[in-house]
């Protein structure tokens, strides 16, 4: 997720492609999309359990 945020994939419109970035680390882009969503997953689940914890 590191090397896609500092190429700029998340960007908009993104500066590179899944397919791109793939290519770089050497995996398929099945393989790429699939670590971005589970790490996309977690940073939201942690947002929100930190979220939760807050005082209001």
């Amino acid at each position: 997720m590191l090397l896609a945020y500092e190429r700029g994939y998340f960007e908009s419109p993104p500066d590179v492609t899944l397919t791109d970035i793939a290519d770089e680390l050497e995996i398929t882009q099945q393989a790429l999309s699939s670590r971005i969503r589970r790490g996309m997953r977690r940073l939201i689940a942690n947002a929100s359990i930190s979220s939760e914890n807050q005082p209001q």
